[in-house]
């Protein structure tokens, strides 16, 4: 299923502080969800943050907390989002207003965003996860993590993938804009 911006929300799951420094690749995991959250914005995407027992955890990344105005930012307990009765009613009412596609990033991809995905699936929904704008401490889990979510029919997608499915015709003026952060 391809991506459409009319259709798609996303869910940004736990990047935080204390949980970024200790990722495999935490740089590229910064990079691509800070693409992908600037180009949803800059495409009126509705984003959802959600963070992880930010007592202990640390609040979001400070790059990512930037773009939390306007936006539906969630502390839970659970580790699957699906789990949390407010950010469940914030996908579900965001599936009602058409933005069917739930686009999924952040971390622990084995963890809180595995976890996420299969349960939104499983309830009906459309799942995409961004694997690039992913991580998980070790490098095994991830690629665990991948195998597990393609087994469970879960679309896998790249940050560039996302943006260009979004965008759909170069020479425009968002593609020039969108178009310079992936450079």
């Amino acid at each position: 299923m391809i991506l459409k911006k009319e259709n798609s929300q996303l869910l940004v799951v736990d990047i935080q502080e204390k949980l970024v420094s200790v990722m495999y690749e935490s740089e590229k995991l910064i990079k691509n969800s800070l693409v992908l959250i600037e180009s949803a914005n800059e495409l009126d995407l509705p984003i959802i943050f959600s963070t992880q027992y930010p007592k202990g955890l640390g609040n979001l990344h400070p790059g990512i907390i930037n773009f939390t105005s306007g936006n539906d930012v969630f502390e839970k307990n659970s580790f699957s989002c699906s789990e949390d009765n407010k950010i469940n009613d914030s996908v579900s009412h965001k599936v009602n207003l058409g933005y069917s596609q739930l686009i999924i990033f952040g971390i622990e991809l084995h963890v809180c965003v595995l976890q996420s995905a299969l349960e939104f699936k499983q309830k009906g929904f459309e799942v995409h996860v961004v694997v690039d704008a992913t991580s998980s401490r070790k490098k095994e889990s991830i690629d665990f993590a991948v195998t597990r979510l393609v087994a469970n029919d879960i679309n896998i997608v790249t940050t560039e993938m996302a943006i260009f499915e979004w965008l759909k015709y170069s020479g425009t003026e968002k593609f020039k804009k969108l178009s310079r952060l992936v450079k």
